[in-house]
């Protein structure tokens, strides 16, 4: 009971943080001056969401697909997450002093920008026996597998650069802050998951 409710106050939180932003920016000022924005809560389930990184790659893509080489620019944009709904609480501790909760793991979403200039093909060239009689392009079906491909390559490289561990520190900090100010003690905010560990890679 004690769980849901540490989940459900997280929820109605993040609600009432919006719900006050939303009121003080389109509020008018004190020279009535008239400032709207527009305002928007795509879900609940967002809101249960600690988001800490947005993320924006430029990358090169250098691969191959049957007996064929291609080059290519792609922008790829995204965010690290973790959903509040998952969290950890050491029942142990409910009663303690110090609250301790386990950070729950992270939640990438990565995907091609839909910017203008998001996916560009430098070049492309049949390679292998016969390259001169074949046609140096790229089929719909190849470049998907091509992108796919680069998509694994960039998560994985969000481990082994260091940007996902930094996240979860920086969520685990959050979340203390956050807890502490609503529960009026200590807390403890942990993030168990194994350095290098890869999560949701589907």
């Amino acid at each position: 009971m004690y769980r849901k409710l540490l989940k459900y106050s997280l929820i109605v939180l993040a609600v009432v943080a919006i719900i006050i932003g939303v009121y003080l920016a389109l509020r008018p000022s004190e020279d009535d001056r008239v400032d709207v924005r527009p305002a928007e809560i795509r879900s609940v389930e967002e809101l249960a969401d600690l988001c800490t990184y947005q993320i924006y790659n430029e990358i090169s893509i250098l691969d191959t697909i049957d007996n064929k080489v291609m080059f290519a620019i792609q922008k790829q944009v995204g965010s690290i997450r973790f959903d509040l709904d998952d969290v950890v609480i050491d029942s142990a501790a409910l009663s303690a002093d110090t609250l301790r909760i386990a950070l729950p793991p992270e939640k990438i979403e990565l995907r091609e920008s839909t910017e203008p200039g998001s996916w560009t093909i430098v070049d492309t060239k049949a390679i292998g026996p016969f390259s001169a009689l074949r046609s140096d392009r790229l089929s719909v079906r190849q470049e998907n597998i091509l992108k796919t491909k680069a998509a694994l390559k960039s998560r994985r490289r969000l481990y082994e650069n260091g940007t996902v561990a930094q996240a979860r520190r920086e969520a685990a900090e959050s979340l203390r802050r956050m807890l502490e100010i609503i529960y009026k003690r200590t807390v403890d905010v942990v993030a168990p998951t194994p350095a290098g560990a890869h999560f949701r890679q589907n």
